[in-house]
């Protein structure tokens, strides 16, 4: 088993609201994200090594990091704002958007539809 820290010091910065919050969250506000990922494997390669975290391996997790949520705006899906929010991509004023799936119902997660750029 092997474990790679992406923490919130890597500068992956956001934008989020929750809507639906009876707090603060309910309005845009700045978040710096981390991610901790634990890999295993049946076999490891011909260098002993669970997963190469150089860029044949975890570079392509980190380029994938970068393009989903470095400076985006995660809203969830069903925002009020949600179409304002779009425009803004079309306006070219935000790179990429991820929606979060539920609200006030539960915990939010993330989907796998992105709105286009």
């Amino acid at each position: 088993m092997s474990a790679k820290t992406y923490g919130a010091e890597r500068g992956l910065s956001c934008a989020v609201r929750q809507w639906a919050a009876e707090s603060h969250c309910a309005l845009l506000h700045g978040y710096s994200l981390g991610f901790r990922f634990t890999f295993a494997a049946e076999q490891l390669d011909v260098r002993g090594w669970v997963v190469d975290f150089g860029s044949g391996g975890f570079g392509r997790i980190r380029t994938w990091l970068h393009d989903i949520f470095d400076h985006a705006l995660l809203g969830a899906h069903d925002d009020p704002a949600r179409r304002q929010f779009e425009r803004l991509s079309e306006l070219g004023w935000r790179r990429s958007a991820l929606c979060l799936e539920q609200t006030a119902r539960g915990s939010p997660s993330s989907s796998s539809r992105r709105p286009s750029p």
